[in-house]
C-alpha cells in the first residue's frame, strides 16, 4: 500500500517534478561559478518544492479534501503507527532534490565549503547535521500542521490568539536554540557534537509529539 501512496504522491504533484528538472537542466552549466548563484536558486526551489506538500501529506481535515483526510487514513486496515512511518517516508521522497543538492554543494562551492571551515564543521559532521536537519524539520511541520488543526476548532478569538502565538513561538525559540551550538562551535572550538545531539534530541521529541497528535485525535 505505501507504493500506492508513493504513485499518487508523484501523480499529485507530476506537474512540480517535470518544473524541478527542467529548472535543474537550465542551471547545471552554471554551478561551480564563483557567484554560486545557480546554487542558492536551486537550494530554494528545492527546498520550497520540499515543504509545499507537507499538508497533504499529513492529511489535516481543514486543508485536505476528505478522501485523503487524516480521517480516511487512520480509517484504513493498517496499524496506525505503521502509517505515520509511510507518512514519514512520504515526506522524505520530497526531500531528496534538496538532501542531494546539500551533498554536492560543498564540493561545488569553495564560498560554501569556506563557510564550513568557518563553522569548523567537517564534511561528515555537515551532512549529518543535514540527515538530523531535516529529520527534526518534518516532524516539527507535522506537529504545526497538528497543532493548527487544533488551534481552528477553538472557540473564543482571543484563546485561538494565544494558541498561536506560543506555536509560533515556539518554532523561532527551537531555531534559537540551535543555532547557539553553531555560534560555540566557531567561537570556542567545541566541534559538531553537542549541535547534532541536539538536533537528535529535538527531532526524536517533535517525532514523537506528531506521532501521539496524529495518531490520536
Amino acid at each position: 500500500m505505501l507504493i500506492h501512496f508513493l504513485k499518487r504522491d508523484f501523480a499529485t504533484y507530476r506537474a512540480f517534478w517535470v518544473v524541478l528538472v527542467l529548472m535543474t537542466l537550465i542551471a547545471t552549466p552554471f554551478l561551480g561559478s564563483r557567484e554560486d548563484q545557480a546554487l542558492f536558486i536551486l537550494a530554494y526551489l528545492y527546498f520550497f518544492f520540499a515543504v509545499s506538500p507537507l499538508s497533504s501529506l499529513v492529511g489535516v481535515t481543514w486543508r485536505s479534501q476528505h478522501v485523503m483526510s487524516r480521517n480516511y487514513l487512520l480509517s484504513l486496515p493498517v496499524p496506525r503507527r505503521k502509517m505515520f512511518r509511510w507518512l514519514q517516508y512520504r515526506s522524505y521522497v520530497f526531500w531528496v532534490p534538496y538532501l542531494a543538492l546539500c551533498f554536492w554543494a560543498p564540493l561545488l562551492s569553495r564560498g560554501f565549503w569556506r563557510f564550513l571551515v568557518f563553522l569548523k564543521l567537517g564534511y561528515l559532521e555537515y551532512v549529518s547535521a543535514c540527515f538530523l536537519g531535516i529529520f527534526w524539520f518534518i516532524n516539527s511541520g507535522i506537529t504545526m500542521q497538528l497543532l493548527t488543526e487544533r488551534i481552528t476548532g477553538y472557540l473564543h478569538l482571543r484563546l485561538r490568539f494565544l494558541a498561536w502565538v506560543a506555536m509560533v513561538g515556539g518554532f523561532l525559540l527551537e531555531i534559537v536554540i540551535l543555532m547557539a551550538p553553531l555560534a560555540g562551535a566557531q567561537r570556542w572550538g567545541l566541534g559538531a557534537a553537542p549541535y547534532l545531539a541536539l538536533l537528535l534530541i529535538m527531532g526524536i521529541g517533535h517525532y514523537l509529539l506528531a506521532r501521539k497528535l496524529w495518531i490520536w485525535r
